[in-house]
């Protein structure tokens, strides 16, 4: 309990261990918090004697950790330091006012995608709310995208009119559908102008008032074309 007070009260802090003068044949327990020697907690056997040495075990204990905690902090690829970055890059800056609240998101508004796509008319927006798809250009033409493009993997969809203020919100499910211009004609979709479209595949898709609308269209900078932004961009963070 002490070594949990000292790591957690002192900045930045990746472990705490307490050395104690318990029995030769003592044990030196660790205790790691993930599966990393770092961040962790623990005690080492160390006990002074008459000649001033210590037991053999005692000190191969101690300097086997020392050794793999200087080999752990040296190195890149761990989970400590990819934290340790990631913790620097959300704490820079000043604080986002106001912190923004929603129950709908399962990540913090700063790591979850949003698509602004157009609404080409009320009829395309009827389309949306009836399949509960997004139609993006596949074809070549400008704002096409592959399977692997970065709006594909939105995680909300938030959708506006050139016109209107009225909006709407859908969670993209992550299932992607390749439609020709026949087979979204035949799913009555509006006057398709392109040969091959990506469509996504929304769920729960319902009207929008969390954000105002000129903020949307600021963000998409009146482009005809989907753009993918950060939640909190919305939100002006």
């Amino acid at each position: 309990m002490k070594m949990h007070a000292y790591r957690d009260a002192i900045r930045r802090s990746a472990g705490a261990y307490v050395l104690y003068p318990g029995r030769d044949d003592g044990k030196s327990p660790q205790y790691p918090l993930y599966h990393e020697i770092l961040p962790g907690l623990g005690a080492f056997l160390l006990r002074p004697t008459d000649t001033g040495t210590t037991a053999a075990d005692s000190e191969h204990a101690l300097r086997a950790f020392l050794e793999a905690v200087i080999s752990h902090l040296a190195a890149q690829g761990t989970g400590l330091e990819r934290s340790r970055y990631w913790t620097d890059q959300s704490y820079a800056g000043a604080p986002p006012t106001p912190i923004d609240y929603s129950e709908i998101l399962t990540k913090p508004p700063a790591d979850t995608q949003v698509l602004l796509g157009v609404l080409k008319s009320p009829e395309h927006r009827e389309w949306v709310m009836k399949v509960e798809r997004y139609n993006l250009r596949a074809d070549g033409r400008r704002g096409s995208v592959g399977v692997s493009s970065s709006e594909v993997d939105a995680d909300f969809v938030v959708l506006y009119e050139a016109q209107s203020d009225d909006m709407l919100i859908a969670r993209v499910t992550r299932t992607l559908f390749l439609n020709t211009r026949e087979e979204l004609i035949e799913q009555g979709y509006p006057n398709p102008r392109g040969d091959r479209y990506v469509c996504l595949e929304l769920r729960g898709v319902a009207e929008f008032a969390g954000v105002e609308a000129h903020r949307v269209r600021s963000l998409a900078r009146g482009a005809p074309v989907p753009i993918a932004v950060r939640w909190a961009e919305m939100l002006g963070e």
